[in-house]
């Protein structure tokens, strides 16, 4: 009972975390007031929005279709891998964006990367996709040759473990395994490094600079959006370092003759649904194409309720 209780309200957060996300992907197609986003927030906006919507689909289809064909089940996961890993590092450079934009630097590289940071993204972000491709490409060769042969041994009724299966791999498919699986260790601990260092010296930086403004002006509009990227990005910086963990303590050590439940495991989904929640809700708080546009939805809907209660009583 309590699984299916997980389950309905895995399947609920992911429904929602859709719809949510649909919603902010119309407010970049129709803005309020036509005030869209200047490159490159845009471009990582877009690319966190569409990832987490094929992350969400993604989680639907191996549910629904868990006894699909290798081909179809491993095309997933390729898919899922490729969305949660796009999603968490645009993360990474969207704070790393804000932590060039805001705080006063004097490094010569970042000054530099502070007056071209329209080239310093979109290189990142090329990068980024470089190595996420190479990385979902191996991993999605890899499965195919581990679930082809989890087949054939299943197929002769063998007894079977994770050795047995290694050992039956090509070994230039291992190298290309092993070599791929150290560039994304490397990458994936940069990332951490960059997401706590950008997010805990942004935070640092706007408090003692809040603290000078608050007895000043408690009013500013500039106060109050300081104190909303401060938050933001706190909690964005701890959501990523919480899920950096789970994925570091069960990722690189799972069992390759388990297959797909080493992916799609109740735990995994919940822990990563539960940092989507939590990202998209940064999101609309922190970004004011999204703000605005859910203020005046809300103002709309109060408008038509005070109308429709102000036309009952002549009806009646």
């Amino acid at each position: 009972m309590e699984v299916a209780y997980i389950m309905r309200v895995n399947m609920s957060a992911i429904v929602l975390n859709i719809l949510i996300n649909a919603f902010y992907i119309a407010c970049l197609v129709r803005p309020f007031r036509g005030e869209t986003p200047k490159q490159p927030l845009k471009l990582l906006l877009w690319t966190m929005l569409c990832c987490n919507l094929s992350f969400q689909a993604s989680v639907q289809v191996l549910f629904f279709f868990v006894n699909a064909s290798i081909g179809l089940i491993v095309s997933i996961l390729g898919i899922f891998i490729f969305s949660l890993s796009t999603s968490m590092t645009t993360t990474v450079w969207l704070n790393f964006f804000y932590f060039i934009q805001i705080v006063p630097l004097k490094s010569p590289v970042f000054l530099w990367m502070k007056r071209n940071h329209k080239a310093t993204i979109y290189c990142i972000w090329m990068v980024e996709k470089l190595i996420t491709g190479i990385t979902v490409t191996s991993i999605v060769m890899f499965d195919v040759s581990v679930f082809s042969q989890i087949s054939d041994l299943m197929s002769f009724n063998a007894t079977f473990n994770s050795d047995t299966v290694f050992n039956k791999l090509p070994s230039h498919l291992i190298k290309l395994a092993k070599a791929t699986m150290i560039m994304n260790e490397v990458y994936f601990v940069i990332c951490l490094f960059i997401m706590s260092l950008s997010s805990l010296s942004t935070a640092i930086y706007l408090s003692r600079h809040l603290r000078r403004m608050a007895s000043k002006v408690r009013s500013c509009s500039l106060f109050r959006s300081q104190v909303r990227v401060t938050v933001t990005g706190i909690l964005q910086g701890a959501l990523y370092v919480l899920l950096s963990t789970w994925i570091l303590s069960h990722y690189f050590f799972y069992d390759i003759a388990a297959g797909p439940a080493a992916y799609m495991t109740l735990a995994n989904i919940t822990v990563i649904n539960v940092y989507m929640m939590g990202t998209i809700v940064n999101l609309g708080v922190g970004q004011t194409v999204f703000r605005q546009r859910a203020v005046d939805l809300w103002h709309r809907a109060a408008r038509c309720c005070t109308t429709m209660r102000a036309q009952q009583p002549q009806k009646g």
